[in-house]
């Protein structure tokens, strides 16, 4: 049996609730015990040290001379064919313009070009096209809700709690923005790592606008939109809250699963479980403000951030008003039960009496309630408690049986010098986002470089984007992987320029073609030799969709549907409410653990209660079936075939098919697709069922047909 296979019931536990003994009297994982019990003895005999690559410092290594020195356009390409010739192998052919286009607007904004652009793009031989293309779609505000999509995905951005009691998070999308904004305005990834770990404790910059202030404290929400019970209480309640902030924060930043030390040594990664409870000390000298009411099934309701300039105030008014109904409601209920009384008692005259007295208070509340003042917009945040301490070591993880004290601080094995003692008075936040954030933490800049590369190419050079740890896959270009990572440091921690490079060099530029050597000798190309044939994400898919129909609209809209729900139980809330009809781009649509829209689901989102780099993607005849079926993909098939037949600049049957083509393929029809499509049309116009608008209805049934394909979903080759 393979010793990396690893089952950790003491935390896993935690992620999907329950006890160690409930997961045993689980069939299948009755099944797995024995296996478990016999690895965790295996891996007692291995000690964890810090002598592997990801726990060094990266290095940027001198370019490598390779045979072909006249294929690679940057150092990027140097790396990788150096690896290829080592095995022997080549590149393939490179894209086509038409290929190479449509592959830059859906990885840098998720949106098909136009044939316009595309016409364009494939019509211009100047020398510096495809970087003027780059640099343009790069500077769009469709860049920052294509990429902040990605971030959300690892940080397990959610609008409701999920667990037992679904309680929704009205006031959670004001994070959402921020991360847009953030990536859009290029800000330093530093310093976005250091607000989202503590923008509440970062001094003001001497130029900092009270907006930069605001979105400072917003960004803390990171910590506060986790999964949580919220009929539990006490120290079980908070401790639950600190593992999903240590688990959110060690693997989205560094590629760690520290929460696996919860319980025991990390059995595989030098990370003691004193280290864990020195950083839980952090975390419970910290209070998550993320909202909720006083309900049934909630115990613990929170403050929350009033945004905006009158915030503050608009807030007090709006609390003060409250208390004024909190009063009258008072005596109106005294008097309410006074009347139930007497009428058990059938006390006519007293009846009488107390109703003339209600009718003033009753519509005393009325008028206090139907006159309440707006309130501001909300968000959630941290803050640190009014005292904060360390927290002793939880045998086992239980709670109730606890060991040594383990004095607040972050991970024994990364040792980084110049990091300020945390003060006694203050939870240690703000140093903690300073050791993450420093150039000499050498998991930060390399896990968020191997991020933009599985993105854009694919696959990471380390696959597990998500656990860059002893259990992880070892990086496939670790020279290239380094350099970049040293790189995007040098260079202010850009997002945008290290993609910009990425996408700019010949080894994302190269076409999907197949070779039957390197097929054969690397089939998963994890060499490089070609470019991967990628599945669109679900956004994607269905914003494409929304363009070629002609409805997207690009507008962001503010704040979230969720915010009208209010807190409550979204268990009992009809799902046209919970996900009601919208246009806007799918990053803007509402998040609700457990009640994704069907399309998500077909589509593998991820499980927005979970760390998620990596998307799954699965290829299963449900989903061309979906999409066939879906009432919504019908009805944007309506719409393009309306928007086609107010289109005056194609002729004819053919030249349409063409232009239908083109929206939704990037290419023109082939003579063979035209002769199919012309026979559709002819089948739907000539059909003996009664049909209101023949015209419509024929091409309509031809864009359902295109959006059902495989290339419509993927990034293919396309022929010049």
């Amino acid at each position: 049996m393979p010793a990396t296979i690893h089952v950790d019931f003491n935390h896993e536990r935690d992620r999907v609730g329950g006890t160690v003994r409930d997961l045993f009297t689980r069939p299948v994982h009755k099944l797995l015990l024995s296996s478990c019990l016999v690895l965790s003895t295996q891996a007692e005999e291995t000690k964890p040290t810090s002598n592997t690559w990801a726990f060094r410092t990266p290095q940027v290594s001198v370019v490598p001379k390779v045979k072909n020195a006249d294929w690679p356009k940057s150092p990027i390409d140097v790396f990788t064919l150096t690896k290829l010739e080592e095995a022997g192998l080549a590149p393939v052919a490179d894209a086509s313009r038409a290929t190479l286009v449509r592959r830059l607007y859906f990885d840098l904004i998720g949106l098909p070009p136009t044939p316009e652009q595309v016409e364009a793009f494939v019509t211009n031989s100047s020398p510096d096209t495809i970087a003027k293309l780059v640099d343009g779609l790069l500077a769009s505000p469709r860049f920052g809700e294509r990429w902040g999509r990605h971030w959300l995905d690892v940080v397990r951005f959610a609008e409701s709690s999920g667990k037992e009691f679904n309680f929704s998070y009205p006031h959670a999308w004001p994070y959402r923005d921020y991360v847009i904004a953030s990536l859009n305005a290029d800000k330093p990834y530093d310093q976005f790592v250091r607000e989202q770990i503590a923008g509440d404790l970062l001094p003001k910059a001497p130029d900092e606008s009270a907006k930069q202030m605001e979105d400072r404290l917003i960004a803390t929400s990171l910590l506060s939109f986790g999964t949580k019970r919220h009929n539990s209480s006490g120290n079980a309640f908070r401790m639950e809250i600190v593992d999903d902030q240590i688990d959110v924060t060690t693997r989205a930043f560094l590629g760690l699963n520290v929460a696996c030390a919860k319980c025991h040594d990390h059995k595989f990664d030098p990370i003691p479980t004193k280290d864990y409870y020195s950083m839980a000390g952090i975390f419970l000298s910290t209070e998550a403000l993320y909202g909720t009411i006083k309900q049934k099934y909630s115990n613990n309701p929170t403050d929350l951030l009033p945004l905006g300039q009158k915030g503050a105030e608009l807030h007090a008014i709006a609390e003060a008003h409250e208390k004024k109904v909190e009063a009258a409601k008072k005596p109106r209920d005294e008097k309410k039960t006074e009347l139930t009384k007497a009428e058990k008692e059938k006390k006519e005259e007293v009846i009488a009496k107390l109703k003339e007295e209600l009718a003033p208070l009753e519509a005393a509340v009325k008028e206090l309630e139907k006159h309440r003042p707006k309130r501001p917009p909300y968000a959630m945040r941290v803050r640190d408690r009014k005292k904060p301490a360390d927290t002793k070591i939880a045998i086992r993880g239980e709670l109730g049986e606890l060991g040594e004290v383990a004095p607040r601080g972050f991970l024994s094995a990364i040792s980084i010098p110049g990091i300020p003692t945390i003060d006694p008075k203050q939870s240690g936040r703000l140093q903690l986002a300073h050791w993450i954030a420093s150039r000499d933490n050498p998991f930060t800049a390399r896990v968020m470089v191997n991020r933009i590369w599985h993105h854009l190419l694919g696959r990471g050079l380390v696959e597990s984007v998500d656990d860059f740890g002893s259990t992880g896959t070892p990086p496939s270009h670790q020279e290239l992987l380094d350099t970049l990572a040293v790189e995007f440091m040098n260079e202010g921690w850009s997002l945008k320029k290290t993609i910009r490079k990425i996408v700019l060099s010949r080894t994302y530029q190269l076409s999907c073609a197949n070779d039957s050597l390197a097929q054969e000798i690397d089939p998963e190309n994890r060499l490089l030799w070609r470019s991967k044939p990628r599945r669109l994400p679900v956004e994607a898919i269905r914003d494409a969709i929304l363009s070629v129909s002609g409805q997207l609209n690009i507008k962001p809209p503010v704040g979230s549907t969720v915010t009208g729900l209010g807190d409550k139980l979204v268990r009992g809330v009809d799902t046209k409410i919970l996900q009601p009809p919208s246009n806007h781009r799918s990053v803007y649509l509402p998040v609700i653990r457990d009640y994704a829209p069907e399309m998500f689901d077909r589509f593998d989102f991820p499980s927005s209660s979970l760390v998620s780099g990596k998307r799954a993607v699965t290829e299963v005849p449900s989903q061309a079936l979906f999409l066939r079926n879906s009432a919504f993909v019908a009805e944007q098939a309506t719409h393009a075939a309306k928007r086609l037949l107010a289109d005056l600049s194609p002729k004819n049957d053919a030249e349409k098919i063409d232009l239908a083509m083109r929206w939704v393929f990037s290419r023109g029809a082939t003579a063979e697709e035209k002769k199919g499509a012309l026979a559709l049309l002819s089948l739907t116009r000539n059909s003996k069922t009664e049909i209101k608008n023949r015209d419509e209805s024929a091409w309509s049934s031809l864009f359902l047909s295109l959006f059902s394909t495989a290339e419509f979903r993927y990034l293919v080759d396309i022929e010049s």
